[in-house]
């Protein structure tokens, strides 16, 4: 299965592996869990998370997305799909590049990270079952996620520092279609970089 080429039948960008055994729950649950290996899949399905489903070597995207929310039946947002990235930086850069996709979702998204930076199978080996579901239970929204990675960077110890994350951090939430939502994450972020709220929310509506 490893370093299978595309073919005119096999198009990895439109496909989810573990999809065909757990579409069923997704349906009746409304949730999916988007994993990054098959080991992680099968670990998940074994801890009897079984809506979990992985991509075939390529970045999360839209196509993904068309097929999720037909399966999901993505038309509220009483829906969740929860992404499990690696710590690293590759997983964080996938964690940004999904976040672009995901607001294509009616549904809310989340973002669940293993303790100690262990992904659903080594923690299912380390830990077992009850740590798998423990994951993805724990989840965050996946903005919180994202504004998290955003400021990272800064010292928000000084007033530049503070400055700079807000100007990075600031389109995040200026982003959100939810006009309830918008609203919080503003006071969210305040609270993150010890701002004045009305002063982000200037910065947003920039």
């Amino acid at each position: 299965y490893l370093n299978t080429p595309e073919t005119p039948i096999y198009k990895k960008a439109q496909v989810l592996y573990g999809l065909d055994l757990s579409k069923r729950d997704i349906s009746r649950e409304h949730r999916v869990i988007v994993v990054e290996g098959y080991t992680d899949v099968m670990a998940c399905h074994l801890a009897g998370v079984t809506t979990a489903v992985a991509t075939c070597g390529t970045a999360f995207g839209s196509d993904h997305i068309t097929v999720l929310r037909r399966v999901m039946g993505d038309d509220t947002t009483a829906g969740e799909v929860v992404f499990t990235f690696d710590p690293d930086a590759a997983g964080q850069k996938a964690a940004l590049r999904a976040f672009a996709e995901a607001k294509r979702f009616n549904a809310q998204t989340y973002v669940a990270k293993g303790p100690e930076g262990l992904d659903p199978c080594d923690l299912r080996l380390e830990r077992g079952d009850a740590a798998v579901r423990s994951l993805v239970q724990n989840k965050v929204p996946m903005v919180e996620f994202v504004i998290d990675q955003r400021i990272s960077g800064f010292d928000l110890a000084s007033v530049e520092g503070r400055i700079g994350a807000l100007r990075a951090a600031a389109p995040v939430v200026a982003e959100l279609r939810d006009p309830l939502l918008q609203p919080e994450y503003v006071r969210v972020l305040a609270r993150r970089l010890g701002l004045d709220t009305e002063d982000v929310r200037r910065e947003v509506e920039r």
